[in-house]
């Protein structure tokens, strides 16, 4: 059976976001579907478990439908910045996985916009990889080859002119079984009986021994937990408006099954904040070990879900 609920967005809060929507589109491809300035207020604030909430958002889409890339601007509360020293195997939300369907054009645009590369350029076409950082100092692994779940469900590709496609998530946690409790037993997550990283992948993080891992499946999508013998943990205070990378959603066009996968979740004693509701729509953050935020969206409207940032859609 083909898994319910996918990944269909993954999160970011960053300080520039026209430097930052500006520079996903020069140089991937994506397509920008809109935003809104000046967002929040103490319902945004308690479903996302802040102590407040004002912000701007806008998206960004790719080739898959019901897919996004979501960047919040947050001026309440402040955005504490990114450790200078940030590093791949920090805790919490460490890396993003794109697939480009042209590796050399990618790197000739990354050139163009002065973003160096921050590993060397392992393997060989047509699986060349590459590890960069955005313009808020995200890193990505820039991936030539593309993983895909046989069955796997949402997001299916729909816009086959958009040259990118988000793949993966990479993880970092402390306690490995239970990050895996989390998204398994908790979320639904499916083991993936593939490879992501190998031998032939390590010069990409330049680790001084590789990660423990589990590889998962959301729909069509890759979570990668990975567990470091000395990785550091979050700062004190970290709240998820800080920036970087937020979370990443679980979403469907079914009330009903964001329905079950809350009551799925709340059995397992999950930290839950406050649902909120946008007319049909239904949205709700879940806390999981070591903070680790994950939103469950439903989208049954169609022009919700346009107004949401998931458009161009096909119709």
């Amino acid at each position: 059976m083909p898994d319910v609920m996918s990944v269909c967005q993954v999160a970011f809060s960053v300080l520039d976001l026209d430097k930052t929507m500006a520079w996903y589109r020069e140089v991937f491809g994506y397509i920008a579907t809109g935003g809104n300035d000046d967002q929040g207020g103490d319902e945004v604030a308690a479903m996302q478990g802040l102590p407040a909430c004002r912000c701007d958002m806008a998206w960004l889409v790719d080739s898959q439908d019901f897919f996004q890339l979501e960047f919040f601007r947050y001026t309440e509360p402040t955005p504490r910045p990114r450790r200078a020293d940030a590093t791949p195997s920090d805790i919490g939300y460490a890396v993003v996985g794109i697939h480009v369907e042209d590796f050399d054009d990618s790197l000739v645009r990354l050139a163009e916009t002065g973003t160096p590369l921050d590993s060397p350029v392992v393997g060989s076409a047509p699986a060349r990889r590459v590890r960069v950082r955005d313009p808020e100092g995200v890193f990505l692994e820039l991936m030539e080859d593309d993983l895909r779940s046989p069955g796997g469900g949402l997001p299916l590709v729909v816009r086959p002119a958009v040259p990118v496609a988000t793949r993966y998530v990479r993880i970092v946690v402390d306690n490995l079984d239970a990050a895996r409790d989390f998204f398994v037993d908790s979320l639904g997550l499916r083991p993936a009986g593939v490879t992501l990283h190998g031998p032939e992948h390590a010069a990409l993080w330049a680790e001084p021994a590789p990660p423990r891992t589990a590889l998962l499946w959301a729909g069509d999508f890759l979570v990668e937990l990975a567990c470091y013998r000395d990785a550091r943990p979050r700062p004190d205070g970290y709240l998820i408006s800080d920036q970087g990378l937020l979370n990443i959603a679980l979403g469907s066009r079914s009330v009903a099954d964001h329905r079950n996968l809350v009551a799925r979740a709340r059995k397992h004693d999950v930290l839950m904040h406050q649902e909120m509701s946008i007319g049909s729509a239904v949205v709700r953050y879940l806390s999981g070990p070591e903070t680790l935020s994950v939103e469950v969206l439903a989208i049954p409207d169609p022009e919700i879900e346009d107004a949401s940032g998931f458009a161009p859609r096909l119709r």
